[in-house]
């Protein structure tokens, strides 16, 4: 899509574009002349796919290893990796729900945790003698 026009089009309809860029590398465009960067500077809403995963990976997790060789290869700061993880999830076609629960679910998982201990610290104390003797078995 190297056509500007074409491009404003998708920014201004806010269309997502899946790329593949380890499969797209191995097979008729090179990683350093992927456009990847350049439409997720522009704003367009890209997203890191795989494709035949068992053929142009060489991890058995392909999507992590799309995202560790972008980030790597494009400088892209934990900041940008997020928001390429969002576009995914919301480019998924799951129901508003659950791209939320999908989205926020590390952050949700910790708080639910930490309001757990809490509430545990007082039986905790009484059975292990500490907080943090507890939190350091995990």
């Amino acid at each position: 899509m190297q056509v500007p026009v074409l491009q404003y089009a998708y920014y201004l309809a806010q269309i997502y574009i899946a790329m593949s860029p380890l499969s797209n590398n191995s097979l008729f465009l090179r990683y350093h002349r992927n456009p990847l960067p350049e439409y997720f500077a522009r704003g367009l809403k890209v997203t890191l796919s795989t494709d035949d995963p068992l053929q142009f990976h060489y991890t058995k997790e392909a999507l992590m290893e799309e995202y560790s060789v972008a980030a790597q290869a494009w400088k892209l700061s934990a900041c940008d990796m997020c928001e390429l993880a969002r576009h995914s999830v919301i480019m998924s076609g799951f129901p508003h729900e659950v791209n939320v629960r999908l989205s926020y679910r590390h952050e949700t998982l910790m708080d639910e945790l930490d309001n757990l201990f809490k509430v545990q610290d007082s039986f905790i104390n009484l059975e292990f003698g500490s907080f943090a003797q507890i939190k350091s078995i995990f």
